[in-house]
């Protein structure tokens, strides 16, 4: 059977790109906050995610 991986890959757009990259940023950070939560004690909410102090924003997002 055939895997999705074994064709030739799609060309993404300039636009589409730029979203596959911010959204693996966020996955990212998810990631590394619950982990952190997790190593430090402290809980983490249920998507593992910690809310930021304030005038911490996300230079990513816009």
């Amino acid at each position: 059977m055939r895997t999705r991986a074994a064709g030739p890959r799609r060309h993404l757009t300039k636009e589409q790109d730029e979203q596959r990259l911010r959204g693996l940023r966020a996955l990212a950070r998810l990631i590394v906050r619950a982990h952190l939560a997790a190593t430090a004690g402290v809980p983490a909410s249920r998507n593992g995610a910690r809310p930021e102090p304030p005038g911490e924003e996300d230079h990513d997002a816009e």
